[in-house]
């Protein structure tokens, strides 16, 4: 399962019932585009809403970004071993801020989109 924080409320219950369902969740904070956003730099800076990240990226001169952009993947495929860094580093950053262990959807940032995307790219390889 894939989702962001951006907008939805029911963390608690999503991540609960997935874990009841053994669902692995590739989760990201404030919003998807934060992974996004990992590929040209690495950071724990929060946003509060997604349009405000965005907006730093473009700012950054990172990427014209678009939501459903057909070419994203092809503008930042190269990069992808850069942003699993990121997202690991942001993880461990969170980790190291947190010890009492808050929960992922209560993190700002987080993602863990990278894990999904190496378990796809594992599942390709074994094709």
């Amino acid at each position: 399962m894939v989702f962001d924080k951006d907008g939805y409320t029911l963390h608690r219950e999503a991540f609960a019932l997935a874990e009841k369902y053994k669902i692995h969740i590739a989760f990201s904070s404030i919003c998807f585009e934060y992974w996004i956003l990992l590929h040209h730099e690495s950071t724990t800076k929060a946003f509060l809403r997604c349009a405000q990240l965005i907006r730093y990226m473009e700012s950054q001169h990172h990427i014209k970004y678009e939501k459903s952009d057909p070419i994203l993947y092809d503008n930042t495929k190269l990069m992808i071993n850069i942003a699993k860094v990121n997202a690991q580093n942001c993880r461990d950053y969170q980790k190291k801020a947190n010890p009492d262990q808050t929960p992922v959807y209560e993190l700002n940032p987080y993602t863990n989109v990278d894990e999904l995307v190496s378990a796809i790219e594992e599942f390709s390889a074994s094709k």
